[in-house]
């Protein structure tokens, strides 16, 4: 008995442990070493599958028996095993934190250990459901009742609650600190040198550092990429080639002759691109502007966590968050469309949200417009966010409230998440907020109606109506269609895809924020063209500063005013909940995103470009063959119809025409030059064979037979890869 009560009596502190605490201590430390093994079988697993995110689909090569013996590329494997160290570790520190705790506090931080361990055996449910079910049952069942079968919501699934486990350890670690404390004193000096960030994770460099080696690496992707054939021409090439054709004096953002600047989308910000590409006319400019503003929106994000109150380690996991989310690499490569200006747009909008609550008006006014020249998109997120804001304002003013309804006040509380929300709400009176929306929805107005986008745009939702008034009654006009296009399960996966990783904990708390986002999402989830609720592509760019903002405010609900530092349990929270998103971040970014550790997800659109994994790769003959052929057409400068991969490398020339868009095109050409026919504009015609992504084969044989038949011959040929011009041209 003695041996026994100097066994369970603690050294740090003097105090004996129950033996049942101990007891159930050492059973969920035992749990917890198998759930951390099961999670790393689970993300193993899930590494094994190929993913294509436009369709949402997800294919296993193999049994589930047998995924987890799938080889694994080696930056994946590190990044599943660094992973694994560090469940061991945060378990192995809550462990003796526990045992060494004042039996006052051991059942709380005993809650928090068991709930982590909780979550992480939730999180592999689905990977242990499927092996189940293939060890217990026959394939040929399983496959034929249709119970079974990898999808997107498993790796979305194992993202969100491995970030509450994280959330439960990081937890758990941070009361263990303040239970250490034996005075209020103590426990302020704990919690302030927590809130210092006197650890790696608090260095003012860290999130620049690697926001410049993730920039580094998206721009080396998209080199790799455009020298592969893979990206372009919609959309890079569209943007390039009105940069370049303003540099050359040939009109301004013009990029057809037969189309008005801004006939897809409003972006005059273009123009200040057009002296850059006079010091480095190539498309590699562009892959590194778009880098830049990709990874160096994550300090932009910090500074806005700090100025909401978030301590510099906060600032810096929510920095390190943002780059970790999935959708932020795909957009880089934007399944092979590439470059797109409205990347310009979210530094922009995040430098404004920081000048906004940092009140400095003007300089918010100046990057706002910066912003909504990039795309007209950003003036709707503008016009949302501040018209919800003043919906804030108004509805937590509660007396003015009461007056019009005629109710005692006292009666009716305040909505409680309004509490951490209004700390931006209430940086503006309601009615500069409703004078903000309507100026931003008035601009709208005008650029659609007036910048020549607006038949573009409207035909997109040809299924809805043929004017923005039928589109607009649609939901009463055409319920069939309008909540059949709403409803559609790939819209709650790519709902799925952009709040996970944001940290669902945090953006719940700070929901009234997530107002701004319903009407710009119910637009993308009614938008007949795939594309709109895809994560492979851009169109969520202007929504991600908002959301990234409801999920900072949401986790620092409590913290006080904008500037100030609240003290109690609100901090510990909000710092539980950074680390939280960034765990949830770095599993969705593995299993769905762009790094270098992520799981492979352009095996469609490899498949859609070429009908060889090894066509037009590095190292081949017709790669070389390729290149030199367009080598010779860039010098020449001339005019050129090609396909769509070979044209993005032709951006720059002095008329430039893509296969597909050419027959849609044909009938305006046509009228250009209608004493001939309108393929003889052009001197030199470049066709890919082999390329199916922005034009049909059945395209390219109709180009070539008309192309031969009204004078142009071949001048090269090899490789499924034809080069013609035209006898003019070839005298000259």
């Amino acid at each position: 008995m003695a041996k026994q009560a100097a066994h369970d009596r603690l050294p740090e502190t003097g105090h004996t442990a129950p033996t049942n605490g101990l007891t159930r201590l050492r059973w969920t430390s035992t749990l917890a070493i198998v759930a951390i093994a099961l999670w790393w079988l689970c993300l193993k697993a899930f590494t094994s599958r190929w993913v294509y995110l436009l369709q949402y689909g997800a294919v296993s090569v193999v049994s589930p028996k047998l995924e987890v013996l799938v080889p694994t590329p080696w930056p994946t494997l590190l990044f599943i095993g660094v992973g694994a160290g560090a469940w061991l570790y945060a378990a192995q520190r809550l462990f003796k934190k526990c045992s060494r705790a004042h039996p006052s506090a051991q059942p709380r931080l005993l809650v928090c250990f068991a709930s982590g361990v909780a979550w992480l055996l939730l999180a592999t449910a689905p990977w242990l459901f499927d092996l189940w079910l293939h060890l217990s049952m026959d394939v040929a069942m399983v496959q034929a009742v249709g119970i079974w079968g990898p999808t997107l919501w498993q790796p979305l699934w194992l993202a969100g609650f491995s970030g509450l486990a994280a959330r439960s350890f990081a937890l758990g670690l941070i009361l263990s600190e303040n239970s250490a404390a034996s005075s209020a004193a103590e426990l302020t000096s704990v919690r302030t040198q927590r809130l210092a960030g006197q650890t790696v994770f608090g260095g003012p460099a860290l999130v620049a550092v690697l926001s410049l080696l993730c920039g580094a690496w998206w721009f080396a992707q998209s080199q790799q990429a455009f020298d592969n054939f893979l990206l372009g021409f919609n959309d890079c090439g569209h943007f390039a080639q009105r940069i370049a054709n303003t540099a050359a004096g040939r009109g301004l953002l013009l990029e057809s002759p037969v189309l008005p600047a801004f006939w897809d989308h409003f972006n005059p910000g273009l123009l200040v691109l057009v002296p850059l590409w006079w010091l480095w006319p190539h498309m590699s400019l562009l892959f590194a502007v778009q880098a830049v503003c990709l990874a160096g929106s994550a300090p932009i994000l910090s500074l806005l966590a700090r100025r909401l109150g978030a301590s510099a380690v906060q600032a810096n996991l929510w920095g390190i968050a943002w780059l970790m989310q999935p959708v932020l690499g795909q957009m880089n490569l934007a399944f092979g469309y590439g470059w797109h200006p409205i990347s310009l747009a979210i530094p922009a909008l995040l430098a404004t949200l920081v000048c906004v609550v940092s009140r400095r008006w003007w300089w918010a006014a100046g990057w706002s417009v910066v912003a909504c020249s990039m795309e007209e998109g950003a003036l709707v997120i503008i016009a949302t966010t501040s018209a919800s804001l003043a919906a804030i304002e108004l509805v937590a003013d509660r007396n003015r409230w009461l007056s019009l309804l005629r109710v005692r006040p006292g009666l009716v509380s305040p909505e409680p998440a309004l509490d951490g929300v209004r700390r931006v709400s209430a940086l503006l009176p309601a009615p500069t907020w409703i004078a903000i929306a309507a100026l931003a929805t008035v601009s709208f107005v005008l650029i659609y109606k007036f910048s020549g986008l607006a038949p573009f745009q409207t035909g997109r939702f040809v299924s809805l109506g043929n004017t923005p008034l039928e589109i607009l009654t649609s939901p009463v006009t055409r319920p069939e269609a309008f909540w059949g296009l709403l409803l559609r399960s790939r819209n709650a996966i790519f709902l799925a895809g952009l709040l996970i990783p944001c940290g669902l904990w945090s953006l719940a708390r700070g929901w009234p924020l997530l107002l701004p986002l319903v009407l710009p999402l119910a637009v993308l989830f009614v938008w007949n063209h795939t594309p709109a609720q895809s994560l492979a592509f851009h169109y969520s760019s202007t929504l991600l500063p908002v959301l990234w903002l409801s999920a900072i405010v949401g986790a620092n609900r409590y913290v006080g005013a904008i500037g100030t530092r609240a003290s109690g349990s609100g901090d510990d929270e909000a710092y539980a909940l950074s680390w939280s998103t960034l765990v949830t971040a770095l599993v969705a970014g593995c299993l769905l995103g762009q790094m270098p550790w992520s799981v492979d997800t352009l095996n469609d659109m490899r498949a859609k470009t070429f009908d060889s994994s090894t066509a037009r790769r590095s190292g081949t003959d017709d790669h070389r063959f390729a290149h030199q052929q367009l080598a010779s057409i860039r010098q020449r400068g001339e005019g050129v119809l090609a396909t769509g991969r070979l044209a993005t490398h032709l951006v720059g020339v002095k008329d430039l025409e893509t296969v597909g868009q050419f027959f849609e095109r044909r009938e305006a050409l046509a009228k250009l030059t209608p004493d001939r026919h309108p393929l003889l504009r052009y001197e030199t015609i470049v066709l890919d064979r082999l390329e199916g992504f922005q034009q049909s084969r059945s395209q390219i044989d109709a180009i070539e037979q008309e192309a031969l038949a009204n004078g142009f011959q071949i001048q090269a040929q090899q490789h499924d890869l034809i080069v013609l011009v035209h006898t003019a041209a070839q005298q000259n």
